[in-house]
């Protein structure tokens, strides 16, 4: 198995194809996104538990631990007070969770609503979202990670990185979904990389056919990779890559992929 040493590839699997996977990440040749807490259930349930059984095992890795947190239903910038408080719990179970793990990234999606067609809406967004984190920022200094901000519904990248503008770039960086992009946002890809620019640490790499989230193998779908590889050549960046397809098998096919792409591009 060939890897570009200029990049460093974390996955995003579990269980059985973890295991599959496990020789590689025991040797650092790749790093682990830690999935699992993303979950409201898990969250609502046994995640101390659940905490304690995967903290040794992790640590045991070489490659580098980040996390992806909770996403579901979340709003910083909510004007209804009781959903910003659920969203700062799950949020300051998140940290806990990474801090735990040694987590160096934490991934939480920008909660960015296309649909509110409210011309005052991003002006909104910004505000309140800003404010929600500066008052989060002591515990993300404690928990020692650096939240990655990821488009979910983002049309542009605009309100992103005037986002990130004003939040300090030693705890918020972000993550770039081309996945997503390709489903919502009209942007070419070089348009998320260069306006994200410096603050872009973090991409998260599936493929879909523009109809939902398929998370498909790279290469078989619609997503341009090879302009993704390009822009990120142009400003000379590396962002840590996530493959977030779910089977081992996918992770082998996806890396032939981006390695074809790489040399012909």
């Amino acid at each position: 198995m060939q890897l570009a040493s200029v990049w460093q590839i974390q996955l995003q699997l579990r269980g059985a194809e973890l295991e599959q996977a496990w020789p590689y990440l025991d040797k650092g040749l790749f790093g682990l996104e830690v999935i699992d807490f993303a979950s409201p259930q898990v969250l609502n349930d046994n995640w101390s538990e659940r905490l304690q059984e995967l903290q040794p095992l992790y640590a045991q890795l070489p490659g580098p631990i980040s996390l992806h947190g909770p996403f579901l239903d979340l709003s910083p910038a909510s004007p209804d007070p009781m959903l910003r408080q659920l969203t700062k719990h799950r949020y300051l179970q998140a940290l806990k969770i990474a801090q735990a793990l040694g987590a160096r990234y934490l991934v939480l999606h920008s909660q960015f609503n296309p649909n509110l067609r409210d011309p005052s809406y991003p002006v909104r967004w910004l505000a309140g979202t800003r404010q929600f984190f500066l008052d989060l920022l002591p515990a993300i200094e404690a928990a020692q990670t650096t939240i990655v901000l990821e488009n979910m519904w983002d049309p542009c990248p605009d309100h992103l990185a005037a986002l990130l503008h004003e939040l300090p770039a030693e705890q918020f960086a972000a993550c770039f979904d081309i996945a997503h992009a390709n489903l919502f946002s009209p942007v070419p890809v070089a348009g998320w990389v260069n306006t994200l620019g410096d603050r872009l640490a973090y991409v998260h790499l599936s493929d879909n056919h523009r109809g939902y989230d398929e998370h498909l193998t790279l290469g078989a779908g619609s997503v341009d990779l090879a302009a993704l590889l390009a822009a990120l050549r142009a400003r000379q960046l590396q962002p840590w890559f996530v493959l977030e397809v779910k089977r081992w098998e996918e992770v082998k096919n996806s890396l032939a992929h981006l390695e074809r792409v790489a040399c012909y591009n």
